[in-house]
């Protein structure tokens, strides 16, 4: 009869399973429900109101339009730059500076 040895450390197994997955998820600061997960906890409701509200007003797409407004006019100002050091380097030339 060695199935009742099997049975009786199933039934053992099944018995104390709940405890030893409490202390495993416990050990790893995990809830022990899932019913914790369904509980917002940490952010406070206004800043969770005030992110829908940025998520609304296309937030984001209007920070990455304002990226790449910077990049283009950091690309026009190096243009300048550009221009304004060839010309002086054309008249120091010309005039021989220093």
């Amino acid at each position: 009869m060695t199935v009742l040895p099997s049975y009786f450390n199933l039934l053992n197994f099944y018995d104390s399973s709940p405890i030893v997955i409490h202390r495993a998820l416990r050990s790893l600061n995990l809830p022990s429900s899932l019913e914790a997960l369904d509980t917002p906890i940490g952010l406070p409701p206004s800043l969770l109101q005030k992110a829908e509200e940025v998520r609304i007003e296309e937030g984001p797409t209007r920070i990455e339009t304002s990226i790449e407004d910077v990049q283009r006019l950091a690309q026009h100002d190096m243009d300048i730059l550009d221009e304004v050091l060839r010309d002086t380097t054309a008249v120091c030339t010309s005039l021989t500076c220093l």
